[in-house]
Parts: C-alpha cells; sequence; structure tokens
C-alpha cells in the first residue's frame, strides 16, 4: 500500500511540476523533495492512500461516553492486559520522557531532530548488511520473546513512521536551499543561452567582416615576413664577419696589435652571446675565442717582460779592472737619456694597458719581481765570480781574503764599481716603476672622468698623452675599474723599494767580507770609501723611497770598527810623539797653518802660503811659537772634526774620543814637563822656562781652538743628548787652563828659589859695617835682577805679553814677601846703611819696572 501511496503522489507531484515549469530532468529527484516545495498547490486528499473513503459529515448523531459502554466492557481486559505489558516498569516511562524532552529539543533546533529521532529504532536496521533472510537478524527482528505478531507489526509500524516522520522533517527544512539554488540554475541556464546566442551573432558578424577584409589582413603576415627574412639576412652577415674573425685576428697577433685583436674578440663574443645565440655552426666559436684570448695573455706577459729586461739590460756597461785608477771617488750611475726612456715608453705603455685590459697585471707584475730578484743575484754571482778569477790576486786564497789583501786603492775601485753597477740598474728599475705609476695615476684620472673630450688637452707629460691616446685601443665599450690603480701604484713603489733592500743585502755581504781591512784604512781611505757608500746608500733610498737600514747598519759598525781602532792609532801615536818630543820650537808647515785657520772658522786665509814654512802658527790673529806634538794634536783634532762631517750619526763616539785625545796631550805634558819626565826619557839636563813657555803654549793652542770646535759642533750637533758631551770640552779646557796656571807658578817658583838664595847672600852682608857695605845695587839684588830680566825675556819671547805681565806681576808679590820676611830680620845700627840697603832695593824694583807695576813694593820697602 505504500508504494502505491508513494508512486501516487510521485504522479501528482509529476503533473503539478509541469504545470509549473519544470525540466524534465529535474523533476527526476525525490518525491519527498517535490512534495515539500513549498511553491506547489496542497493536494485535495490524504497522501497516505488513495483508496481511503471520506464519510460524509452530514447526518452524524451525537455520540456519547455512554454509548460506548459496552464496547469499554468487552475490550476493557484487552485494554489493560496491554497497557501493563507496555508501560511494565519505570524505565519504558522514563524513555518517553526523555523522548518528550528530545522532540522539544528538535522543534527549536530541526538539525537534531534526525538523530535524535532515529536512536529509538535500533541500529541493525541502519546497517549495509542488513538481510532479514539471516537467522539471527530475522529473530532479533521478529523479537521471539513471547510478543505476540501483532505487537511485532505494530512496532516495525512504528519504526516506518518515525523513519518517515524524520524524512519529512528534514526535506522540509531543507527545501527552501534546494529550490533557490534550483531556481538560481534555472537563471543561470537562461544567461548562458542568452551568451550563445550572442556569440552566435558575433560569429556571423565576424565572418561577414573577414570575406570583405581579407586580402587587407595579408599585409601586416607579409610584413612579418619581410622583417623576418631582413633579420635572417643580418644573422647570416654576421655569421659570415665571424667567421672571418679568426683569420684577422691571427693577423693582428703576427703583427703584434695585441689592442686591435682585443678589440676584435671582445666585439667578436659580444655578438655571439647577443645576436648569434645558439647557432649551431658557430658552437664551437666562442671557445676558439677563449683560447686567442688566453694565447694573447701569455703573449702580452712574454713580451712585457722582454721589453722591460731590456731596458735594464746594462751590459754594454765597461767590465770590471781593479788596476784601473780611479779618476773619482763619487759612484756615478749610469745616466738615462730622454731618447732611452721614450723609446721605452712607447712600447711598455700599450702592453702595460693591455695587461690591465685583461686583468693580468698582478700575475705579470709578480713575474717581473721575480725577475729582478733574479738579475740582481745573477749580477752579484757574476761580479763574485770575476773577483775570484782576476788573475792580479792569489788563486789560492779565498773570496773573503782576496778581497782583504785588495789595496786601499783597488777596494775603492771595486766599491766604486759595485756602486755604479748596482745603482745603475736601480736607477733603470725606478724609472720603469716610474712609468708605470704615471701610467696608472693617468688611467685613474680617465676612469674617474664621465668623458673626456680631448684628452690630448687634459694631459701634460708625453706618458700621460700616450696613455690617452692609447686607452680608447684598449678599454673602447669596455669598464675599467679606477679604484685598483692606486692598489697597483702602490705594488710598484713596494717593488722599487724591495729591490732597494736585496740590493743593500748583497752589498753588504760584500763588505762584511772585508770588515777587517775597512777598520785598517787610513782616514783619508776610509773617508772615500765611507763618503762613497753613504752616497750610494742615500741615492738608492731616494730611488726606493724607503730607508734600508741593513747596510746603513754595517757601513755604521765598521765605521765603529774603524773609530776604535783609529782612536787607539790616535792614542798611541800622540803618546809616541810626546816622549819623543825635545821641546824646541820648530818651524810650521803651510798645510798646518790651514788647518789652524779651518777649525777656527776661516778660509782663504792671508797668512797662509802656498809653500814653504813659517815661524810660529797663527791661530785667531795670535803668533804662537810651537813644538812638534802641538802640530800632531793640532792634526788630530781636524781628523775628528772631519770624522763629525762624515760620520754625523757617531758624534756621540766621536766626541768622547776626541776628548780623550785633548785630556791625553794634557796629562801627558803635565807629566814630561812639570813633573820633568822629560829629563828621563829625552835626557833633558833640567826643565827650562823655555820648555815650560812652550809647553804653556801648546795648551793656549787648545785653549783658542777648542772653543771654536765646541761653537761649531753645537749648530751641528742640537739634540739634547749631545749637551753633556759638548760640556765635557768644557771640563778638559778647565784642566788645560788649571795646567797653564800651574806653569805660570812654575815661572815664579823658579824666581822664588832664586831669591831665597840671593836674599841669604843679602843678609850675610854685615851692614853694621862701614868698610863692609857693598856698591848700588849690591851683588845680590844684582844678579837676582839680572836672573829675573833673564826669565822674563825668554818667556816674553814665547809666551803672550799679557800671560807675561801675569808672570811678573805675580813674582813682585812672591818679591815683596820674601823680602818682608828677609828685611826684617836683618839688623842695621846706622841710617847710612839703612839708606844704602833702601836704594840697593829701589834700584832693584827701577830694574823690573818696565815689565810690571812696581808702586806698590816701592810703597813696601
Amino acid at each position: 500500500m505504500n508504494n502505491n501511496h508513494h508512486q501516487s503522489q510521485g504522479g501528482r507531484g509529476e503533473e503539478e511540476e509541469n504545470e509549473l515549469g519544470f525540466e524534465d530532468f529535474i523533476l527526476a529527484q525525490s518525491l519527498t523533495s517535490v512534495v515539500n516545495d513549498p511553491r506547489v498547490i496542497p493536494a485535495t486528499k490524504d497522501w497516505y492512500s488513495s483508496e481511503t473513503v471520506v464519510l460524509p459529515i452530514e447526518g452524524i448523531p451525537h455520540v456519547q461516553l455512554s454509548d460506548f459502554s459496552s464496547y469499554l466492557e468487552s475490550v476493557g481486559k484487552i485494554y489493560q492486559d496491554n497497557s501493563s505489558s507496555f508501560l511494565q516498569d519505570e524505565s519504558s516511562i522514563s524513555i518517553e520522557k526523555e523522548r518528550k524532552k528530545k522532540m522539544i529539543a528538535i522543534n527549536q533546533d530541526p538539525s537534531l531532530h534526525f538523530n535524535s529521532a532515529l536512536s529509538i529504532i535500533p541500529e541493525m536496521y541502519f546497517k549495509e548488511k542488513f538481510v532479514l533472510e539471516d537467522e539471527t537478524t530475522f529473530n532479533l527482528a521478529s523479537d521471539n520473546d513471547g510478543n505476540s505478531p501483532s505487537s511485532i507489526q505494530e512496532r516495525l509500524g512504528q519504526y516506518l513512521d518515525i523513519a518517515e516522520i524524520e524524512l519529512v522533517n528534514q526535506i522540509s527544512y531543507r527545501s527552501d536551499s534546494f529550490f533557490a539554488a534550483l531556481s538560481t540554475l534555472q537563471n543561470l541556464h537562461k544567461e548562458v543561452q542568452l551568451t550563445c546566442n550572442k556569440i552566435d551573432g558575433l560569429r556571423l558578424e565576424l565572418k561577414d567582416l573577414n570575406e570583405r577584409v581579407s586580402k587587407e589582413l595579408k599585409i601586416p603576415s607579409l610584413e612579418r615576413r619581410r622583417n623576418n627574412e631582413q633579420k635572417v639576412n643580418r644573422k647570416l652577415k654576421l655569421i659570415r664577419d665571424v667567421s672571418k674573425a679568426r683569420p684577422t685576428i691571427q693577423l693582428l697577433l703576427a703583427n703584434s696589435d695585441f689592442a686591435s685583436a682585443l678589440q676584435l674578440i671582445s666585439s667578436t663574443q659580444q655578438i655571439l652571446k647577443e645576436d648569434l645565440l645558439g647557432i649551431t655552426c658557430l658552437k664551437h666559436m666562442n671557445l676558439e675565442l677563449n683560447e686567442m684570448m688566453k694565447l694573447i695573455e701569455k703573449m702580452i706577459e712574454a713580451e712585457f717582460i722582454r721589453v722591460v729586461g731590456e731596458f735594464l739590460d746594462t751590459s754594454n756597461s765597461h767590465s770590471l779592472d781593479l788596476n784601473e785608477r780611479i779618476s773619482s771617488n763619487e759612484s756615478n750611475f749610469a745616466s738615462l737619456t730622454e731618447d732611452e726612456i721614450d723609446s721605452f715608453n712607447e712600447r711598455i705603455v700599450p702592453l702595460f694597458m693591455g695587461l690591465l685590459r685583461l686583468g693580468k697585471f698582478p700575475q705579470a707584475f709578480q713575474l717581473h719581481r721575480d725577475e729582478l730578484s733574479f738579475i740582481i743575484e745573477e749580477m752579484m754571482q757574476k761580479l763574485l765570480s770575476s773577483i775570484e778569477e782576476d788573475k792580479s790576486l792569489n788563486n789560492t786564497l779565498t773570496l773573503g781574503e782576496k778581497l782583504n789583501s785588495l789595496s786601499p786603492s783597488q777596494f775603492l775601485k771595486l766599491g766604486n764599481y759595485i756602486f755604479s753597477l748596482f745603482g745603475g740598474k736601480l736607477k733603470r728599475i725606478s724609472q720603469a716603476h716610474t712609468t708605470f705609476s704615471q701610467v696608472l695615476s693617468a688611467m685613474a684620472l680617465i676612469g674617474s672622468s664621465s668623458k673626456i673630450d680631448d684628452p690630448l688637452s687634459a694631459f701634460t707629460t708625453k706618458t700621460e698623452t700616450l696613455v690617452a691616446m692609447t686607452f680608447p685601443q684598449y678599454f673602447s665599450g669596455s669598464s675599467f675599474e679606477s679604484d685598483l690603480c692606486t692598489q697597483y701604484a702602490l705594488e710598484c713603489s713596494d717593488a722599487t723599494g724591495s729591490v732597494s733592500e736585496l740590493v743593500h743585502s748583497k752589498v753588504a755581504q760584500v763588505l762584511k767580507l772585508r770588515i777587517e781591512s775597512n777598520t785598517r784604512l787610513s782616514l783619508e781611505d776610509f773617508v772615500s770609501f765611507f763618503n762613497l757608500a753613504d752616497q750610494f746608500i742615500s741615492q738608492t733610498e731616494k730611488l726606493g723611497k724607503r730607508q734600508n737600514q741593513l747596510l746603513r747598519t754595517t757601513l755604521l759598525s765598521q765605521a765603529k770598527g774603524f773609530l776604535e781602532l783609529f782612536q787607539q792609532k790616535k792614542i798611541s801615536s800622540l803618546a809616541l810623539t810626546l816622549e819623543n818630543e825635545n821641546w824646541t820650537q820648530v818651524d810650521v808647515p803651510y798645510e798646518f797653518q790651514e788647518i789652524a785657520d779651518s777649525l777656527c772658522g776661516k778660509k782663504n786665509s792671508p797668512s797662509i802660503t802656498l809653500e814653504g814654512n813659517q815661524s810660529r802658527l797663527i791661530v785667531a790673529g795670535q803668533k804662537l811659537p810651537v813644538v812638534n806634538s802641538s802640530l800632531i794634536l793640532l792634526k788630530m783634532l781636524n781628523d775628528y772634526v772631519l770624522l763629525f762631517g762624515v760620520l754625523p750619526t757617531l758624534s756621540s763616539d766621536i766626541l768622547p774620543k776626541m776628548n780623550e785625545v785633548l785630556g791625553v796631550f794634557n796629562s801627558r805634558t803635565c807629566q814630561l814637563i812639570l813633573g820633568a819626565g822629560a829629563m828621563h826619557i829625552q835626557k833633558l839636563k833640567s826643565i827650562t822656562a823655555k820648555h815650560l813657555a812652550l809647553a804653556s803654549q801648546s795648551l793656549t793652542i787648545v785653549l783658542i781652538i777648542a772653543p771654536e770646535i765646541k761653537k761649531s759642533l753645537s749648530s751641528i750637533l742640537t739634540e739634547k743628548r749631545y749637551s753633556l758631551l759638548l760640556n765635557d770640552i768644557t771640563r778638559v779646557l778647565q784642566d788645560y787652563s788649571d795646567h797653564q796656571k800651574e806653569i805660570f807658578l812654575k815661572f815664579v817658583s823658579i824666581l822664588r828659589d832664586r831669591t831665597v838664595v840671593h836674599l841669604r847672600s843679602l843678609k850675610a852682608i854685615d851692614w853694621n859695617n862701614p868698610a863692609a857695605l857693598p856698591s848700588i845695587p849690591s851683588t845680590p839684588l844684582g844678579n837676582l835682577l839680572k836672573e829675573t830680566l833673564t826669565l822674563q825675556k825668554v818667556i816674553s819671547q814665547i809666551i803672550q805679553e799679557d800671560q807675561s805681565k801675569g808672570v811678573m806681576m805675580n813674582a813682585l808679590i812672591m818679591f815683596q814677601d820674601k823680602f818682608r820676611e828677609t828685611l826684617s830680620t836683618i839688623s842695621i845700627q846706622n841710617n847710612a846703611a839703612k839708606a844704602l840697603l833702601y836704594k840697593d832695593v829701589i834700584a832693584f824694583s827701577q830694574g823690573l819696572s818696565p815689565y810690571a807695576s812696581v808702586s806698590d813694593f816701592e810703597s813696601f820697602v
């Protein structure tokens, strides 16, 4: 019956839906969905049975409860039995209440109704594998627990009603959304149909338009074809040109035109990369160009090394001849002419810029530096070999022994040759590196400028102009990092300094082999050698722009050794000279007068004669008699002053040694004269006043010249560390002054001894005996006056006038003391004798009056 009911309802739904205009395929939906469509007019019949007969309501009698009493009695017992079995326990009642609560919640939220309502139906009815034929399933469904078939049927019917009610509720709950989506779908179908109609119309219009303009549309196609053919033609021409690049590059390399070859390779690679990319016939061309680029790199490096090597080659210089006479003590480096420099620049600048263009300058310059080190090593090896093979030297000696066996002139010749050879080589190296720096400087200026319209007017030197002309050949269309120029210029400067250090180390090795002989050189030879070496060091340091301490330290070490030996020789020579000194006046050769004038700061003094000797030495306008040892000391002082000029760095060593020589002369002179040592050494009978006066004048020479030397040195040695050493000269001069005062006192001591003798004789006269009274002057005072005047005459011919007067004034003071002492002991009884003694003493004083002031003495008398 239910199936028939669904079929009747489905048929009625189809008719109603067709009346509403729905399409057939949409009506194929579920029956429940169609029935619950809110837009469908409600059916006039109940849905659940098409065979139900509806009784008319007219004529139904009024029914009361009593009318059912007989019926209730007949079914009352059955009803009670069924009620007790249906509600036999409280759990059934609670389940019923719970079901009602769920129904209320479902009414509030219909989405919960489906799950809650269906929970009453056992789960086995919802299993996919539900088969009633299965015995277990059938037993569970039929419930063989004593229930009657009618109750089972009633429960199953109840389950069916619940399922259908839940299904209807769900359809009703979702029907609005479903039919809204269905309406939207229908509208969409209509829009799609309208769009398709418009597309069909546009196709018809385009077809008509195509028929009218088909010929005109061929014009763009033909234009594209023409453009494509032109592109193909251009590519074919590029392929032809690229294929000709290889032999052209080879021809350029054969002519050493590296700039054009590099430019051609660069342009060809650019064409292959941009215009001919993917051309099969040219797929190996780029590799060939790279190989050619590597070949050019090697060729430019080799050419760069060769050109620099030819510029540095000085093989045409004269060979070493140790017996050749030295024409000059100066080391003259091989000169470079402007033509040589210009020729070198013209050859090296393009190669140098090519290395920069290829980015191979660091590698090539490192090879160049290695080549320079090899050249210096080879030069020194050849030089030492030539010395070992020199036939004029003993072949059995080692190299060091041969160097030490060279005479001073031969060694100076060797030194001049070494300094000239290596100095000339370093000068050429410095010039080459200067050219490199000039090129880098010009390129940095070009690279920093955005555009140079006239590069020839932007530079002034020949090298810069050459760079400006060559730059476009290598860097046209390619970038150049101008920041690298400063770095490369520093490398060039560093390379020159490194070569200078290497040269100094090699020369120092040669000098160290001859250290013993160099310290034994004469002052003149050592000064010549030192000046030669110092000039070489200064010039090479200037070229290398770096101070090199190795050779300078070696030279100073040998200078210190020479100075020590020189000092020993001077001390020994001075001591020997003083021991052999006979303390007699000697003539002064003109060269010694020249030395004295030089030490006093005078030049071209009129007192100097070109030849011959003079009797006295003129010092600061004073004519001084001298002994031989004074001249020797003068020459020594001049040697030390010469050393100050040659070895200024050793001034702190030279100054104490000069003071030592002065001290030795002073102390030794004092021992020989005041200490009478000359009487034992030179077998002198006595130390006379003349000896004393000559010794005093020897001291006077030093007292005049030494302050001039100190003044001259003070202007040179301005550092504070020299002030104490210069003050030592003052201390030495004070010793000289004290020594001279002792000599002057020695003169007075001589007169004191003679005064004592003569005054003793004067006292022995019997002044009270008129017959024994002496004549005027008396013999004792007459002899004393004579001896005093003789002494004054001797010393006045040697020492200065003021010194002589000083001696006489001291003598008068001594006379005054001795006369007071003696006269106070003479007892005279008569006035005549007293008057005679007075006249005798006055006569003595009057004899001395031309040489000293005797007023005080006469007042005393």
